[in-house]
């Protein structure tokens, strides 16, 4: 419980997680955490006890990756560097998604009469590029 507070205290784009864990095991945290694909951060599964079952239930609760101890410390930091940067990328699309369903939304909103509609529209165009 005490790493729930940490990670909503600190909101950190990847958390390292380890699945035998003496309080509360890593399958809960991620059940409590609510971890999805669509979630502003990602999580990797470190654990030498992991088996098939455990490797399936911790991505169908929205893990990013699963390595098995004893892992090498270049395969640890690849993987967590790849998968922030796929996160951040990830990130960076949902909100470009929104910016233009919000700018496509105020287009939509502009009714204009057909024979000027042209001059409008490029008016509207140029402000948003301006943006």
């Amino acid at each position: 419980t005490e790493g729930i507070g940490l990670f909503e205290a600190r909101k950190p784009i990847c958390v390292l997680l380890d699945l035998r864990m003496p309080v509360l095991d890593g399958i809960e945290f991620l059940k409590r955490l609510k971890t999805s694909p669509e979630s502003e951060y990602a999580v990797i599964v470190l654990t030498a006890h992991g088996n098939i079952r455990d490797m399936q239930a911790c991505y169908e609760l929205g893990v990013s990756a699963f390595l098995r101890k004893p892992f090498d410390l270049f395969e640890l930091i690849s993987v967590t560097r790849n998968t922030i940067c796929m996160k951040r990328w990830q990130i960076k699309v949902k909100k470009h998604e929104r910016d233009l369903l919000e700018k496509e939304n105020k287009l939509s909103l502009i009714h204009i009469s057909e024979p000027t509609r042209p001059l409008y529209i490029s008016y509207a165009v140029f402000c948003l590029k301006k943006k």
